[in-house]
């Protein structure tokens, strides 16, 4: 693999999965990884004349080119321009492959495939000849630019070497692993979150665990000590009340103290 390429795929800060460059709203530059699934059908289909003169593009699929310079006196170029669906991970994109990238794969330029389709009568923009299937089914990194307007990424270079879709996958996996370790912390403030644990009232927002058969309580809970072999079952606030019971003695008043004050309503009733 030439210098140039390793370059090309180097800037991991462009790293991004399918998923990401979805919800992209600039055109932005990115390195992927993807596997090519199926063509998307569009109106222009597969290939496309280039004019040699001003280096425009036929607007006409399908009819005799015709180009705004006027110069009709020169045969156009054909090139290819084909768009194929990727995926990564269950998500899928459209990506245009142009001449540089079709060429290798399907063995042949766009006008000799065209020589190919006229002995046929098949030679139209919207019949996909099955040579073009050898772009089908394969792993890919690309580098390419991805253009919210048209919804597809236009692909600048793309290669089928394994250190580079690894180091891809290896940035996108710790990417995603970072992104779940965020969502775990960032946990709701100013909620009371009540379960039944180890036979235990857990109060996440006072971190008290009140128990069922004992008056105390503790300051010192812990995530390791929320860890059960069970699922924990989530309780109503009036259902924390019915556990608790009316017998069960605050945290805050000690049984000494209870006693005492029900010794003096004693006293002054007599």
């Amino acid at each position: 693999m030439v210098l140039s390429e390793l370059r090309a795929f180097s800037f991991t800060k462009d790293v991004k999965s399918i998923a990401e460059i979805t919800t992209l709203t600039e055109e932005t530059f990115c390195n992927m990884v993807g596997k090519t699934v199926r063509f998307k059908a569009n109106p222009f289909g597969w290939y496309y004349g280039l004019c040699q003169t001003c280096n425009k593009t036929n607007q006409s699929p399908g009819s005799p080119f015709q180009c705004n310079c006027s110069d009709n006196s020169s045969t156009p170029i054909t090139k290819y321009k084909i768009e194929i669906e990727v995926e990564h991970e269950s998500k899928t994109s459209n990506f245009v492959f142009w001449d540089k990238e079709c060429i290798p794969y399907i063995g042949m330029s766009a006008h000799a495939l065209r020589q190919v389709m006229k002995k046929t009568n098949k030679d139209h923009p919207l019949i996909y000849p099955e040579y073009l299937d050898h772009l089908l089914d394969k792993d890919f990194a690309f580098r390419a630019k991805y253009q919210p307007y048209y919804r597809q990424a236009s692909i600048v270079r793309l290669t089928q070497d394994c250190k580079v879709m690894r180091q891809i996958e290896e940035v996108i996996t710790h990417s995603q692993a970072c992104l779940t370790i965020t969502n775990k912390d960032e946990s709701p403030k100013g909620k009371v979150v009540l379960f039944l644990e180890d036979n235990n009232v857990v109060n996440t927002q006072t971190n008290v665990t009140h128990s069922k058969t004992t008056t105390s309580a503790t300051q010192n809970w812990s995530p390791e000590a929320s860890i059960s072999n069970t699922p924990s079952k989530w309780l109503s606030p009036d259902l924390v009340q019915d556990l608790e019971g009316p017998d069960l003695l605050s945290p805050k008043l000690s049984a000494t103290n209870a006693a005492k004050t029900k010794s003096g309503r004693n006293t002054k009733n007599k």
